[in-house]
């Protein structure tokens, strides 16, 4: 069962906005591909021959972009997926893979890639292992690809309280992408909603496997500054100043990919679902640019590539 998709779970939801979830609901029927051995659930709607992928992190569903997919698929094709956590992959590097493979079972080369949390470390290897893939890459909440990540402090003290106290105590403040208060926006009740949905919010032995799959991947990254030599697409970093997980990485990131950041002053892991037309016009400004490009060159060194890590 979808359990995002129950009726009754967004009763608190003023009526106007319930009945655009419908429409989206009735629009948007889960599709599901096979790749390799995982199977990928992904929402796909608008037109166009521009796509726009959206993978969340954690375990959220597709619909986490519910807004953000209303407002692109005005002018684009857009695919959401559930969050590769939530399809069995942990690991970034095989999320990077994976995603390949959805790209090829959708009949298109590369896309604009917009990543979450967990997902932006599976969009930094791919833009690292396959740049010919990603014409422009929107970073939301998420941390940077480094060794260092995933064994800072802050992590480190996450992960002993969560494997120390008990877990109705400490979850909520480790794991949820639910920010404590939430933020009083017109998409409040129904990101309230969503996020306290079965599968969302997990238990600690979900949450532990996902950080320990995370850092042990970035500690494993070997980065090669050569990779993006003659790159021409556009990249944008999206965050929240109270994001505890990835507040502190807008800035490594911002420097490494030459990307300006948009910044939320709340929201936390939240504000794709919170603030989804604010999130909109700064992905469109990043679209507009990376497809208004004219006269790129086919001989440049990243379209040369093949899909070999």
């Amino acid at each position: 069962m979808h359990h995002e998709r129950s009726e009754q779970r967004y009763s608190a939801v003023p009526e106007a906005l319930r009945e655009r979830l419908r429409a989206f609901w009735w629009a948007h029927p889960y599709r599901c591909v096979a790749v390799g051995q995982t199977t990928w659930r992904y929402l796909d709607g608008g037109q166009g021959q521009r796509l726009v992928l959206l993978v969340p992190g954690g375990h959220l569903p597709a619909q986490f972009w519910f807004g953000l997919c209303e407002e692109l698929e005005r002018d684009y094709r857009v695919v959401a997926t559930d969050a590769p956590a939530r399809l069995g992959l942990l690991d970034p590097r095989a999320v990077a893979d994976g995603l390949t493979g959805l790209l090829d079972a959708l009949g298109v080369l590369g896309a604009a890639i917009v990543a979450h949390g967990e997902a932006g470390l599976a969009a930094q290897h791919l833009l690292q292992s396959y740049p010919h893939r990603v014409q422009a890459l929107a970073l939301v909440n998420s941390p940077l690809l480094d060794p260092r990540t995933g064994s800072d402090r802050v992590t480190r003290a996450a992960h002993w309280l969560a494997e120390r106290l008990p877990w109705r105590w400490v979850g909520a403040r480790v794991s949820a992408v639910h920010p404590r208060p939430l933020p009083h926006t017109v998409w409040a009740p129904y990101t309230r909603a969503l996020l306290e949905t079965p599968g969302v919010a997990v238990g600690r032995q979900d949450w532990v496997a996902l950080v320990d799959a995370v850092s042990a991947a970035c500690r494993a990254t070997h980065l090669d500054r050569r990779a993006l030599t003659g790159w021409q697409g556009r990249s944008l970093i999206i965050t929240a100043s109270d994001d505890w997980r990835s507040a502190s990485h807008a800035g490594p990131l911002s420097q490494r990919l030459g990307a300006p950041i948009e910044w939320f002053t709340d929201g936390g892991q939240a504000l794709a679902a919170l603030y989804p037309e604010a999130l909109a016009r700064a992905v469109r400004s990043m679209l507009q640019a990376a497809w208004a490009l004219d006269g790129l060159p086919l001989d440049a060194p990243y379209l040369l590539g093949a899909d070999e890590p």
